[in-house]
């Protein structure tokens, strides 16, 4: 432990408070711990020093933090007699709880986005009650497709959805949870976008829409009002979703090597090498939801060069139409 990490834990039993803001703000480690596994929280909540566990607090100390004998902060306060720390540190624990029991971490999920072409183009025509009753039947007709097949919409963003599937067994919510298996989870979401396409497409007004699939980890916002869905592959999506032909779906190389796990093949169908804005170039191929397959890549972007499509094959077993 350096000088200035062992001085942020003295100051704090001291009731220092201005040392303690000046070590903090210096970046001094805040979860900094002793021989005996004491942060500067255990030692200021043990002497009562209430100023300075709100600030601690308020600068994300870890309440929960044990020491070697395995007491956390609220446990000194008690034992002294400190109610107004112990108040304090109870406060902190239930709000640091419930934000923690708002956030869902399934692990890897298999993600859908599905965005309806030229809305604003559509829209110019339509009353704001058509528009309404356009989207709501968009929306409903998602999940017509989605709930049989075990796929959820999971969030709404005006004039796209973001569908999910994965093991969502254990969600804590009605509107995620899904008793299908996450072992196939990319056939699943394929087949939902099969259903999917052709029944938007005859409703009144039909309605014409892009899809994109990614495969990667996501963490889930959870409200009493609504979902958000996060990560990496949320972007990887809409990314694919950009680039997909009317009527298909671009699926991601992510979700490729996961669909070949599921239908235990080596094989995967042949790709196209996309630019994707804040990315680099990503390999994709084409799903044909009309036809439930595979279709041979669109024309491959000329400006990759011929080093960036070798490093990208090289990452995966595939046939490339290059």
């Amino acid at each position: 432990m350096s000088e200035m990490q062992d001085a942020l834990i003295k100051s704090a039993a001291e009731g220092d408070f201005d040392e303690v803001k000046c070590l903090v703000e210096h970046k001094v480690q805040i979860n900094t711990a002793d021989y005996d596994s004491r942060t500067a929280l255990h030692v200021s909540a043990a002497y009562g020093h209430i100023k300075i566990v709100t600030y601690l607090i308020a600068n994300k100390a870890d309440i929960c933090y044990k020491d070697r004998w395995g007491r956390s902060a609220l446990a000194d306060a008690i034992e002294e007699g400190h109610r107004t720390v112990e108040k304090v540190l109870r406060h902190a624990m239930l709000e640091q709880k419930h934000i923690q029991e708002n956030i869902y971490c399934p692990g890897c999920i298999t993600v859908l986005l599905v965005d309806i072409k030229n809305f604003t183009s559509s829209c110019s025509s339509l009353s704001a009650r058509e528009v309404c009753a356009w989207i709501s039947t968009f929306y409903a007709l998602v999940d017509q497709a989605a709930l049989p097949l075990g796929v959820r919409k999971a969030e709404i963003r005006g004039d796209c959805c973001i569908c999910v599937a994965g093991d969502l067994s254990v969600a804590p919510c009605k509107r995620l949870l899904s008793p299908a298996s996450k072992d196939d989870q990319v056939t699943r979401m394929l087949r939902f976008a099969e259903i999917l396409q052709p029944s938007l497409l005859g409703a009144k007004p039909s309605i014409s829409v892009r899809m994109g699939i990614a495969y990667g980890e996501a963490a889930f916002l959870i409200d009493d009002y609504f979902i958000s869905v996060q990560g990496k592959v949320v972007n990887t999506a809409a990314r694919m979703e950009t680039h997909a032909p009317q009527g298909t779906v671009m699926v991601h190389q992510s979700a490729l090597h996961k669909w070949a796990d599921e239908m235990s093949t080596h094989t995967l169908p042949r790709c196209n090498l996309l630019d994707c804005k804040g990315m680099p170039p990503q390999a994709a191929a084409i799903f044909d939801c009309m036809k439930g397959t595979f279709i041979a890549a669109a024309q491959v972007n000329k400006e990759t060069t011929a080093n960036q499509r070798r490093r990208i094959q090289a990452s995966f077993s595939c046939c490339w139409d290059i």
